[in-house]
């Protein structure tokens, strides 16, 4: 692993690497063998183990994009609580790019952007539990920027650059993103979640349409009715009987 440059911005101490194996596995290591402080975040032009959601590979074009992980220590943040972290990650990076695309973009349950039926970002958010309470959490963002070809065996990518033809600053992107996070961590702890749920909501991907979902491997024709403060995706079939679940629902593209 190369030496990174350091900088400050704001609240954040970034470490920006040419090339690292993963951000997210790195501030794993720290938080796990260093205690860091907090507000630190690994930016890398490379990784050459990224990771996606489920396991998965998560790929990039070297320098084109955002490859970035966040450690934060949530203030008071119970387990019960975690998927406020969600609401917060999703919205700080919608928002920015939305301003920049000068469109509005759609969340894909728990945690993805999409624009239309394309992936547009990923985020991976993995805590640290100490006495029921989230000691520290570090958040994964991969955010497709100007990279305009994609690996054919990819689903459905897309990014910023596919979407509006314009290539686009990632240290701009990065500082109000950034800048974001804090506003909407504060806002979530002096306000709560729920005007901030309601904005994720109002973004939610598939929201009020008939469309066909596996359910635990099963395939079926459900509705999208919203996603809870606490995480849960409430969902209905096409009797009206509800279902509410935490995982277990695979989107069929």
């Amino acid at each position: 692993m190369n030496i990174p440059k350091i900088y400050q911005f704001g609240i954040y101490q970034i470490y920006h690497y040419n090339e690292i194996k993963s951000t997210n596995d790195h501030a794993w290591n720290l938080i796990s063998n260093n205690n860091p402080k907090e507000n630190v975040v690994i930016v890398a032009d490379n990784q050459t183990h990224g990771k996606g959601q489920y396991g998965r590979k998560w790929e990039s074009s070297i320098g084109k994009n955002i490859t970035m992980t966040a450690i934060v220590a949530p203030k008071s943040l119970e387990i019960k609580n975690a998927f406020y972290l969600n609401i917060i990650v999703s919205l700080a990076i919608c928002t920015v790019l939305e301003d920049h695309l000068k469109i509005k973009l759609k969340i894909k349950w728990p945690n993805d952007i999409y624009y239309k039926n394309r992936k547009l970002c990923g985020i991976l958010i993995k805590n640290k539990i100490v006495n029921n309470q989230i000691k520290n959490s570090i958040i994964g963002m991969g955010i497709n920027v100007n990279q305009n070809k994609f690996n054919q065996n990819l689903l459905n990518p897309t990014s910023m650059t596919l979407i509006s033809n314009n290539v686009f600053d990632k240290k701009i992107l990065i500082s109000e993103i950034l800048m974001n996070l804090q506003y909407l961590f504060e806002k979530v702890l002096e306000f709560g979640v729920s005007a901030s749920c309601e904005d994720y909501n109002d973004r939610l991907y598939r929201k009020n349409m008939s469309a066909y979902f596996r359910v635990n491997k099963e395939e079926k024709e459900l509705s999208i009715i919203r996603v809870t403060e606490t995480g849960l995706i409430q969902l209905k079939d096409a009797s009206g009987a509800l279902i509410e679940l935490s995982s277990g629902l695979e989107y069929i593209l």
